[in-house]
């Protein structure tokens, strides 16, 4: 028998088109029927060779076996594809062909689970492809094509390199392909949280895609995904049905390619609510997928996973836990064990369902979800962006499912395991060393002592919305699991706090016309206390004077020191000292911490600033620039400080304060002190119910500053390196390493955007980024006139001691009387901001017993204090209101 030398037009079809665009189907028209003409052809080649042996036979044996291998896999037959590709593999040793047949069979290889060993053949391509030089394009989809397999293993940090330098190589004419791999960095963003990002990739994507209709579809329905998870839900559902109909009408004959689409309906449908609708979606879709691809094709996995949340939506929790299990069964045999989002979220899916249940077995579910999820921030926070990081944390919730099982051991070490674990790397804390348990902590508290761990969670019954909780770690027991009051509780109480508290600045301005609020300050810290600290206070035994306190959430903004309990006595008078920390591992840091004394302080204060050139625009930073007061308190302030610093200090006043000046600053100082304006323009209260996404919303990442010298005049144009405005990025670049306290005199110093596990977005945390050991901030608006004294106080009493944060906290002890005092209310406005948080151990001892300094400032004329005291006043009360008139998101 001689060569068939008739051309098969499937073969010509499945050469021509390259093998590498898994993410479309190959238009054969009839797959069935170009299988049979696939495999009669192959019978020929095989009998020619058989007959006549020859090089080029072999080859067109191996093209054949090639080209039928790409129609199985279309057709879902991956088993019997890798079959026919390793042999042409074979047959086209040393033909230019063979990458393409070799990349063939890492793409079924891929299909059947064996990411390593496909994404082993890949990168064999990859080098011959870049040996051969001869087709770019080929190399370009290659890149694409192991970038989609990383992200399958979850490896997202070379993902987006290898994404980057494919879409680099691709010619600006080749519109498809561009398109192609915008969408998969689209897919990239969308896993790790940057819905904001991902739309825009996805937008470009669909632009340039318009030629594939089939990819333009798929480019919608992952946008419509990413407008959703972003809340945008009006836009996202209306997307998401003309999508799916249009689906519905492409895919009429082949409908395995409409699984995506009806699993995004079915998506939807848990989103508003409607379970019936998302189970009859996701039966819909598994039904076609089990019948087309087998009940063993991870193709399953999603489908599983969703159908078994529609079955726990619906309270079918046997049906759910089924499901569920299949899910996990074929994730496992996909990618074994180790860290991967989606087996994360399965576990914490089935763990959820058994406490639903109420199974024996809850526990064990829990931990096993929490390994997940922790081993899956590990690899973030060697690997990940600072903006990725942020995002995982903002979703994926590392502590209800503890915090619901109750077990106080393992919720105390989940968040020693989680909490601030971002800024550990950016402090370079990433050690070797395992993690801290709670046992350690324990050790390195000092007698007397206590460490209570607070953190937000997501209750069982969503309905009740976030609660808070905390955990209590002393020297001698077992650590104790505490519930506390709900977020919106906590939000309603500092909602009103902060309006008591603008209606007492304009009363101390002068306005007697102000309508005070109907709750007093007394009542709302009291309220506070009984929700969200009297909890705790009542397993503290009464020999406890000394608690380092890590808050989460909104537990950021409460005025500690003057919480009242129910006699009207501030927490302050009860403690010996209050100080917070980041994390619980804060507490076994050992390094040797700088003496106040020993080297020189750098004190910068700015009474006045120049004014904005020009009128700025309503409602911007300009304008809150354009609105600040001279502070001439602070030059008071700065004589203060002068009569205790040590020899050599710096003292810089005015226009000697500017960003130039402060990149040089000396790298010995024991003291920075900074008195000067800054801002917050951020949110004042997180919400309960939408995540952040720092994509979207980069300029939460600027949305707290320092205005130094010119910092009035700041415009978008100016250089940011001159702009005499220090956000937080360029703040934490500077180097503080030895710096043993900063001090921000600076109203709304304390403000900042909270993010779970990781405190709060601003000032605080990037000075402690830039090396400082301890950071005291104010968390309102406080005055330039009273806030001298109380520095001064300060300052004298931590030098003595060398306990900063108790110097911090008696000092407010000093200032804020009992709540049936008089001036109670106006002592909480000035004093009660001021916060601490350090990065060492707690430091335990007894009162501070040290009488003030005298007095050697003149003696005032008191018509002239009055004047100066109602200016203040008048200044503080606009920027109270500034606040007040933000929403507070509940």
């Amino acid at each position: 028998m001689g060569s068939p030398f008739r051309t098969s037009h499937w073969l010509c079809i499945a050469l021509l088109i390259q093998l590498s665009i898994p993410a479309r189907a190959l238009d054969m028209g009839d797959p069935a029927a170009a299988e049979l003409e696939l495999q009669a052809l192959v019978q020929e080649w095989e009998l020619a060779i058989d007959e006549n042996p020859s090089p080029d036979a072999g080859i067109s044996l191996g093209r054949s076996l090639q080209a039928l291998g790409i129609v199985e896999r279309q057709l879902g037959k991956a088993n019997e594809a890798i079959r026919h590709l390793t042999r042409a593999c074979e047959l086209l040793r040393g033909d230019p062909g063979l990458p393409d047949a070799r990349e063939a069979l890492a793409l079924c290889l891929q299909d059947l689970g064996q990411l390593e060993r496909s994404e082993e053949i890949l990168r064999d391509v990859i080098k011959a492809r870049e040996e051969q030089s001869s087709n770019s394009l080929s190399l370009i989809d290659s890149l694409d094509h192991l970038a989609l397999n990383l992200l399958q293993q979850g490896r997202y940090t070379e993902v987006g390199a290898l994404l980057d330098q494919a879409l680099d190589a691709t010619p600006a004419d080749q519109f498809v392909r561009r398109a192609r791999i915008l969408s998969h960095r689209g897919r990239l963003r969308h896993t790790l949280g940057s819905h904001a990002k991902a739309i825009e990739d996805f937008s470009a994507a669909q632009e340039l895609g318009r030629e594939d209709p089939e990819l333009s579809l798929s480019i919608r329905s992952q946008r419509a995904l990413s407008l959703l998870r972003l809340g945008h839900s009006v836009e996202g559902e209306a997307e998401t049905r003309a999508v799916a109909d249009k689906a519905r009408e492409l895919f009429h004959s082949d409908p395995i390619k409409a699984l995506p689409y009806i699993n995004n309906q079915g998506t939807l449908a848990l989103s508003q609510g409607d379970p019936e609708e998302g189970k009859a979606a996701f039966s819909e879709a598994l039904e076609i997928a089990t019948t087309r691809l087998g009940p063993e094709h991870p193709a399953l996995i999603t489908h599983f996973n969703n159908l078994g949340t529609a079955e726990q939506m619906l309270g079918d929790y046997p049906a759910a836990d089924e499901a569920l299990q299949r899910a996990l069964r074929l994730q496992r045999q996909l990618h074994g064990d180790g860290a991967h989002l989606r087996t994360a979220e399965i576990l914490r899916n089935l763990a959820r369902n058994a406490l639903l249940m109420e199974s024996n077995d809850s526990r064990e579910r829990v931990d096993a979800a929490t390994r997940s999820g922790l081993e899956l921030l590990e690899e973030l926070v060697l690997h990940g962006s600072e903006r990725d990081r942020l995002n995982f944390l903002e979703r994926f919730d590392l502590v209800s499912l503890p915090c619901i099982e109750g077990d106080a051991i393992a919720i105390a070490n989940v968040l020693l395991a989680s909490k601030g674990r971002l800024l550990d790397s950016m402090l370079g804390g990433l050690s070797q060393e395992p993690l801290p348990d709670w046992t350690q902590i324990q050790n390195a508290l000092p007698p007397n002592s206590a460490f209570i761990d607070a953190c937000r969670f997501q209750p069982l019954d969503s309905e009740l919305g976030p609660q808070y909780g905390a955990i209590l770690v002393t020297p001698t027991d077992l650590p104790q699991w505490i519930p506390l009051g709900s977020e919106s509780q906590l939000l309603d109480w500092l909602s009103v706090m902060r309006e008591r508290l603008v209606w007492q600045s304009a009363v101390i301005a002068g306005d007697q016309e102000a309508k005070a609020p109907a709750l007093t300050l007394q009542i709302i810290l009291k309220g506070l206390e009984n929700e969200f600290w009297e909890p705790v206070a009542r397993l503290l035994s009464p020999e406890v004077d000394h608690v380092a306190f890590s808050p989460d959430g909104a537990l950021h903004f409460l005025p500690l020191a003057a919480l009242l309990d129910s006699e009207g006595k501030p927490l302050c008078h009860r403690l010996h000292q209050v100080t917070r920390v980041a994390s619980g591992r804060d507490l076994t840091r050992t390094s040797v911490l700088k003496r106040m004394d020993s080297a020189p302080w750098t004190v910068l204060t700015i009474s006045d600033f120049p004014s904005p050139e020009s009128p700025p625009e309503p409602h911007t930073l300009q304008a809150i620039l354009s609105d600040l007061e001279p502070m001439p308190g602070t030059s008071r302030e700065a004589d203060s400080l002068r009569r205790l610093a040590p020899k050599d200090s710096l003292f810089l006043q005015g226009r000697e304060v500017t960003e130039e000046r402060m990149a040089s600053l000396p790298d010995t100082n024991s003291v920075l002190h900074l008195g000067c304006h800054a801002f917050y323009t951020g949110p004042d209260a997180p919400s309960s119910s939408t995540a952040l996404d720092f994509d979207e919303s980069a300029e939460l990442l600027r949305s707290s500053g320092l205005v130094l010298y010119r910092g009035a005049r700041w415009d978008l144009q100016l250089p940011e390196t001159g702009d005499d405005l220090l956000f937080p990025e360029e703040i934490a670049e500077l180097d503080l390493k030895g710096t043993r306290l900063v001090t921000l005199s600076s109203c709304d110093s304390g403000a900042g955007t909270p993010v779970n596990g990781e405190g709060l977005l601003g000032l605080q945390r990037a000075f402690i980024q830039a090396g400082a050991s301890e950071v005291a901030v104010a968390l309102w608006p406080v005055s330039d006139q009273s806030t001298p004294a109380f520095m001064e106080r300060f300052y004298q009493l931590a030098l003595h001691s060398e306990r900063i944060g108790q110097a911090l906290w008696q000092t407010q002890s000093e200032y804020l009387p009992k709540a049936t005092d008089a001036g109670f209310e106006a002592s909480v406005l000035r004093y009660a901001p001021f916060n601490l948080s350090q990065t060492g151990p707690l430091q335990g001892g007894d009162k501070i017993d040290l009488e003030p300094l005298k007095s050697h400032r003149p003696t005032w004329p008191f018509l002239v204090l009055v004047i100066v005291a109602a200016v203040a006043a008048r200044w503080l009360t606009k920027r109270l209101l500034r606040h007040a008139r933000k929403d507070i998101k509940k």
